[in-house]
């Protein structure tokens, strides 16, 4: 697997991963809670978090000459700029947060970062995802939600 991160950069003592996005972003998709891991690996809402934790990955394995030189001693933190909202004047850099624990009303111990034991847990969740996309006697099954295939190429096969 292999992606395209439009910029790195060094701040203080963090490398920032950041993605340009030409539309809205919601911010809320872009927190997730530890105890709530499925969340981002359900809901297509949260496509750019996952984007976003994919690039933590990537910096975290490469050993690209580009990435090796902005690497940090502390966990890298994820973001994306909007450039739409940065014309209207309103906050256009979305930060990726993740949290402990989410209990319908309290985000406990956010952080902008990336963490080692975080990332760790995310990427487990990847990975099982990926091992079930790839797991030739999993049957390919219909989603339930059929406003979801309006912008499948593959759409025609199922006949939705």
């Amino acid at each position: 697997l292999h992606g395209f991160i439009d910029r790195l950069q060094k701040r203080g003592d963090h490398l920032e991963v950041i993605d340009y996005k030409t539309g809205h972003v919601d911010s809320g998709k872009l927190r997730v809670a530890m105890n709530e891991l499925d969340v981002p690996f359900d809901d297509p809402a949260y496509e750019k978090f996952l984007q976003l934790l994919f690039y933590a990955l990537l910096c975290k394995y490469s050993t690209d000459e580009r990435v090796q030189k902005h690497r940090c001693a502390e966990p890298p933190q994820c973001a994306i700029i909007s450039i739409q909202e940065a014309n209207t004047g309103d906050d256009y850099i979305h930060k990726a947060v993740l949290v402990e624990e989410h209990n319908g009303r309290t985000w406990k111990n956010p952080t902008e970062s990336f963490k080692e034991e975080y990332l760790d847990k995310l990427e487990s969740a990847l990975k099982e995802l990926l091992f079930e996309i790839i797991n030739p006697e999993e049957k390919f099954k219909q989603i339930e939600d059929a406003g979801r295939c309006g912008f499948c190429d593959f759409r025609h096969l199922c006949n939705r």
